[in-house]
């Protein structure tokens, strides 16, 4: 009977986080950059998939998705809002 149904809960009744733990949809509108501080757009949305989550970047008016893997994502500054990523060969199609 649920099936096609959407499920919302507000922030204010999740339950407490500790230490480094974050929610994904906190890491909509960080900016991403490499360590060399190329700027490689904006996070628009997260997508949950069974194997990795990924992030749907928007860059040179594309949407780019980036996989949340340890090869890829290299810090998350949740003070500043960017994401620190490697952006392996092929990652970005211009």
């Amino acid at each position: 009977k649920l099936r096609g149904l959407s499920l919302e809960i507000s922030r204010k009744d999740l339950p407490d986080l500790e230490g480094e733990e974050f929610y994904l949809n906190d890491l909509i509108e960080f900016n991403i950059y490499d360590r060399s501080r190329n700027n490689y757009g904006v996070v628009i949305n997260i997508l949950q998939f069974p194997a990795n989550n990924v992030l749907v970047v928007l860059y040179n008016e594309k949407e780019q998705l980036i996989p949340i893997i340890d090869d890829v994502v290299l810090d998350i500054k949740h003070n500043e809002k960017e994401i620190i990523i490697n952006p392996l060969e092929g990652l970005f199609n211009s």
